[in-house]
């Protein structure tokens, strides 16, 4: 049932206002009432004032006239029967003006919280190659409408974007660079992108992520930062490569690792595909991670660095191409499915969080499709809604 259409809420709060409403009725209104707009809208509608005004309204329509206007026009294919029924309505013209003025309202100012159809899904597309650069200088560049093009050349570095990929190139090998900029990938919501960083080393960075660097590495480290999730393969026997996050410092020397640490997760982790990393903060210390282990930081009172041992797939799979979840609870799993796909996730019910879920989807499935495979599994149901062109999924029992 299309519960939260306009047509649908216009029914709901004419049955409250002259209060017809069942408890299943009012608890779907309820339901709607939820967002401050919506409850801000109704306060309107409802208001000691306007319904004056509604019935004032009323009152001054002259019903013997108008009864005259509509007969006049029906008589010639109505029949006696009809009539009656016209007449009879009258009884009812208030409540009838009433609806009018609430569609009428509601029209003006129920924009855009309409559930859509399932056949509407199709608007929700899977993400693709694209990202912003910002260079030292401040200019800003759009690389998927700059495909195969030398974005930059300063005389010690060279920017390529190349088949997707943006590459650093070191023209002039001299460590002795009086004044090094730094540049900043931002890669947007349903969006994904490749760097090759100075030394070599490689990063995917995902969606809704950003990464800060030197146009060139000096001295005896590497230090990057990282806002949102990449997966790192690091090039070794050039210093302490070093990710640095909001609540996390990653050190290695050589080695393949994915580190997640978004501003709107409650979380850090990092998962070491192989060689070896330290994690470190001034509040949890120092761990070293081993091959197939996770680091999971969760930001609560308990400043502690968890170890898990994992299936590494699980972590890496997104930049192959292909969402890879083994038992995660649904709010995690649908939080990273949204950074992709663009769209924000609710739940009716708290616990619906928690659900687990298992399974395999390429990332380019049609989001139908990987809804269906959710939901099915997870025997829960879904709602599609859309707000000032932004989507929202509600997970129902």
């Amino acid at each position: 049932m299309n519960q939260h259409s306009r047509h649908a809420i216009e029914k709901l709060i004419l049955k409250s206002i002259i209060e017809d409403i069942d408890s299943k009725e009012r608890a779907l209104l309820d339901e709607w009432l939820e967002k401050e707009d919506n409850r801000k809208l109704y306060d309107s509608i409802v208001s000691p004032e306007r319904i004056n005004a509604k019935q004032n309204f009323y009152k001054s329509i002259d019903k013997d006239a108008a009864y005259k206007r509509v007969t006049s026009i029906i008589a010639s294919n109505k029949t006696q029967k009809r009539k009656k029924y016209i007449a009879g309505m009258y009884k009812y013209a208030a409540i009838l003006i009433i609806a009018l003025l609430v569609s009428v309202y509601i029209f003006k100012n129920f924009k855009t919280s309409d559930q859509i159809t399932e056949e509407n899904l199709v608007e929700i597309n899977a993400g693709h190659s694209k990202a912003t650069l910002v260079l030292s200088n401040g200019k800003e560049v759009d690389l998927g409408a700059h495909q195969n093009e030398t974005i930059f050349s300063s005389g010690h570095t060279q920017i390529n974007n190349t088949n997707k990929t943006l590459e650093y190139k070191i023209e002039d090998d001299n460590d002795d660079v009086a004044e090094v900029g730094y540049n900043t990938l931002y890669i947007p919501i349903g969006g994904i992108y490749n760097v090759i960083l100075p030394d070599g080393s490689k990063v995917w960075l995902n969606s809704n992520s950003t990464l800060k660097f030197p146009e060139a590495f000096t001295g005896d480290t590497r230090e990057v930062v990282l806002e949102g999730e990449a997966y790192f393969e690091v090039v070794k026997n050039k210093g302490q490569f070093i990710v640095h996050t909001k609540n996390q410092d990653v050190t290695v020397l050589g080695t393949s690792f994915n580190v997640s640490a978004y501003k709107s997760d409650n979380f850090f982790s990092s998962t070491l595909v192989e060689g070896k990393v330290r994690l470190s903060s001034e509040q949890t210390g120092e761990v070293v991670l081993t091959p197939g282990k996770r680091g999971y930081l969760k930001f609560d009172n308990d400043p502690k660095v968890f170890l898990s041992d994992v299936d590494v797939r699980n972590f890496s799979a997104w930049k192959d191409g292909v969402f890879f979840f083994d038992n995660e609870n649904l709010e995690a799993i649908l939080t990273k499915i949204g950074r992709w796909y663009g769209f924000k996730v609710s739940f009716q019910q708290e616990e619906l969080k928690s659900i687990p879920f298992t399974g395999v989807a390429k990332k380019d499935t049609p989001i139908k499709k990987v809804l269906d495979m959710i939901a099915k599994t997870s025997e829960v149901k879904y709602q599609v809604n859309k707000n000032n062109d932004e989507y929202e999924i509600k997970i129902l029992k």
